[in-house]
């Protein structure tokens, strides 16, 4: 018997795991690690094609839409001209469900762009560090802004969002990255009296308040603890990648948390024991 397992169904039972509760575990196709941003409603469609055909071979269930269909982080219902109709978003979950899989759409709710309409139009809505500069959101590609899930407009904002996403929109998997962003570090925050465990609580509760019960959600860049209960699928490793190290620009000394093949199968064994336990 695995030693930490009498902890694992503890920690479960506690927070109201949802372990396989929204349907069959999820197999099927991602566009970032092809197209990454450079995705249109034609290339998707192509690929749900393709995928259909290959079932037999390679069975699928799922497609997810990743970053690439708005114009700026924060900005999540505003499209990329030229390549998504106006209607672009609903169209192409149907066009998933059509070939037989589920919509699956990847959003970062409390993530936005320093370019992006959210940031100039509600400046206040972004984390302040100790001297009153923009956190340091710590990602590798560029540098974005978190925004403050204990104030309650950004709440407000994000559940509107995610209620697009399924219910105008149609899709019924959501791919939520960058979750962390909900909880930088800093004192320019709404509500001081909150710690960051209980704003990255309140984030995940109005995600899922706004989802519903039936959709399934995967959780990305998120403190692991504060999934259970919310999460029915969780991101456990870093990026996986084409090399077994991170390669050139990536420093290769950073293998443990930067896109690559090590780390992204080190760190899935050593979590594995946390699958239909915790979500």
């Amino acid at each position: 018997e695995e030693p930490m397992v009498h902890y694992l169904h503890s920690v479960a039972s506690y927070n109201e795991a949802r372990p396989l509760q929204n349907g069959p575990l999820l197999t099927g196709w991602c566009s970032w690690y092809h197209y990454y941003e450079n995705i249109s409603a034609a290339s998707l469609r192509e690929n749900f094609s393709k995928l259909r055909a290959l079932r037999r071979t390679v069975p699928t269930n799922v497609s997810v839409v990743d970053d690439g269909y708005m114009t700026a982080w924060g900005d999540w219902d505003s499209l990329k001209p030229g390549k998504f109709p106006d209607n672009g978003m609903k169209a192409v979950a149907n066009d998933i469900v059509s070939f037989g899989m589920r919509p699956g759409v990847w959003l970062a709710p409390f993530a936005c762009d320093k370019h992006s309409q959210v940031a100039k139009q509600h400046p206040d809505w972004i984390i302040k560090n100790d001297q009153g500069r923009p956190s340091n959101s710590s990602n590798c590609g560029k540098f974005f802004y978190g925004l403050d899930a204990t104030n309650p407009h950004v709440r407000k904002y994000v559940h509107s969002c995610v209620k697009r996403a399924v219910h105008e929109w149609g899709f019924n998997v959501l791919k939520i990255d960058f979750l962390y962003a909900a909880c930088l570090e800093g004192n320019g925050k709404y509500d001081l009296s909150m710690t960051r465990a209980e704003a990255m609580h309140l984030a995940l509760r109005t995600i899922r308040s706004a989802a519903g019960p039936d959709v399934f959600l995967i959780g990305c860049g998120c403190p692991i603890g504060t999934g259970i209960g919310f999460a029915d699928g969780m991101r456990v490793s870093a990026d996986t990648g084409p090399t077994w190290y991170p390669a050139f620009p990536l420093p290769w000394w950073d293998n443990g948390t930067l896109p690559s093949l090590r780390a992204m199968v080190r760190n899935s064994m050593s979590r594995a024991i946390l699958g239909h336990r915790w979500w």
